[in-house]
């Protein structure tokens, strides 16, 4: 069974978690991404009303190192995988192998006891990687400004925060009471491929508490993945464009 692409992103800064340990040499990451459909109705409903979603509305993948919560212990991952830390800019990691930390997650917001979890399968890895900038410092030079390509745009060095590329495999098995759909195996396997993620140190509430009527801007670039449909041909690329947001 082969479908189309669905867009996916990020929701709460907290579901994004890049843990370093230096003395070991690690890094450990945890992610959870929404339907970006469903992320536009939680926007939305903020204020009034809920969202009217059914189908596969995120996913939690893991890499590397296990992640250590140390205000909630219970929540911490006691199971590592591989991964290399050199300096905080230099850095990589693969899958982690606690198959719960990988998994695909089923929403139905007319009736939450419908909702439900698949794990990464127990006889396949789930095949993750997830890269600093900085661990292949060329592999996306073709997307930014170069004597051959004059009128891209230049790309940050962002000296504030963390950027680059993550890309998972994750394989789930049918139950036999399921809403979305599975390969004629009893087996769904769902792919990202060269996705992006940004993260950065999150100011605290006394920093943000005060800010009263500021106001922000942004006017440069963004990075991501594109669909293009034309007739009956599908393409799709990582692509860099122009972006302003006030």
């Amino acid at each position: 069974m082969t479908t189309g692409a669905t867009a996916f992103t990020g929701y709460d800064p907290l579901d994004f978690v890049v843990q370093f340990d230096a003395t070991k040499n690690t890094v450990g990451v945890e992610m959870g991404i929404l339907n970006a459909d469903l992320a536009t109705q939680l926007i939305e409903t903020r204020l009034e009303g809920s969202p009217e979603f059914g189908g596969v509305g995120s996913f939690e993948f893991a890499f590397g190192q296990g992640v250590q919560y140390e205000d909630y212990e219970e929540d911490s991952n006691p199971q590592n995988g591989g991964s290399a830390y050199v300096d905080n800019d230099t850095y990589a990691a693969v899958e982690n192998p606690n198959k719960v930390r990988n998994s695909l997650n089923y929403w139905d917001t007319s009736d939450y006891l419908n909702d439900q979890s698949y794990g990464q399968s127990e006889d396949t890895a789930s095949q993750n990687y997830f890269i600093s900038g900085n661990a292949v410092p060329e592999a996306d030079a073709g997307l930014f400004r170069s004597a051959d390509n004059p009128t891209a745009p230049v790309k940050c060095t962002c000296e504030f925060m963390h950027w680059d590329y993550w890309r998972a495999r994750l394989e789930t098995d049918a139950t036999g009471e399921d809403a979305i759909d599975f390969d004629t195996d009893g087996k769904r396997t769902d792919y990202f491929h060269l996705a992006t993620w940004v993260a950065g140190d999150l100011p605290d509430t006394d920093t943000t508490r005060d800010l009263g009527t500021a106001t922000a801007t942004y006017s440069g670039h963004a990075v991501g993945n594109v669909e293009r449909i034309d007739g009956s041909q599908t393409s799709r690329c990582l692509a860099t464009g122009a972006l302003g947001v006030n």
